[in-house]
């Protein structure tokens, strides 16, 4: 009776525990970009919501997205960032290009959030333009023709998942950039400006583990074997 009695408080235990700490699901959030643009060298347009990325016609482009985290807290398992690229968007393939695919990277910026969309004069923004794919490759996708009038997803790599917790609580601002010199891609030319709704972040937190709980339930069950035996 007293082995029922271990193995049935044992596992109420872990029932308890369970409902507290474990969520039945992890919460999917979507975050729409609260702000986002591009540098081409030390000119930094503060009307302009374009994040034309690349080299076009031997202007070099940087973007920037910023997303506010200020809701997230806890470890990330998964996040990825989704944003919209035009018809005509990818230029690597057509003269005077000679890239029929390029590589579209996120990197971790470390200026603020608030010198990133505010700068406008020129020294700022010639150390904000190389900062804006100055640090670690937060994700990458092969992006092509094959890319244009569609939405564009990238998945965020061990460093980028790290990047964002580090950054929750507050805003993150993520860079972008080209890894070839040949080519433009997210071009805005002539099709203006984006709407700031298109350009997403998808973050999903890490489920409690499972195993603390069962090593815990291990733990309480052994303790009521331990007192049978001094019985």
């Amino acid at each position: 009776m007293r082995n029922v009695s271990a193995s049935f408080s044992a596992l109420l235990l872990f029932s308890a525990l369970a409902g507290i700490v474990m969520p039945a699901s992890a919460q999917t959030t979507t975050i729409g970009a609260s702000s986002q643009g591009g540098y081409e060298g030390y000119y930094h347009d503060l009307s302009s919501d374009s994040y034309t990325t690349g080299t076009y016609y031997g202007e070099v482009f940087h973007s920037y997205f910023v997303f506010d985290l200020t809701n997230e807290k806890g470890p990330i398992s998964y996040a990825s960032f989704r944003a919209f690229n035009p018809v005509g968007g990818f230029l690597g393939g057509n003269t005077p290009y000679t890239t029929a695919t390029d590589i579209f990277n996120l990197y971790a910026v470390s200026d603020t959030v608030s010198a990133v969309e505010t700068s406008n004069t020129y020294f700022p923004n010639l150390a904000i333009f190389a900062d804006l794919v100055g640090g670690n490759v937060l994700g990458s996708v092969a992006v092509s023709s094959a890319s244009d009038n569609g939405n564009v997803n990238v998945v965020f790599n061990s460093a980028g998942l790290s990047y964002l917790m580090a950054h929750e609580g507050q805003q993150v601002v993520l860079g972008g950039g080209m890894s070839g010199t040949n080519g433009v891609f997210f071009n805005s030319n002539p099709a203006g400006h984006f709407g700031t709704n298109i350009t997403q972040l998808t973050v999903v937190p890490e489920p409690s583990s499972i195993a603390l709980l069962a090593g815990i339930v291990v733990t309480y069950a052994g303790f009521f074997k331990s007192r049978r035996r001094r019985a």
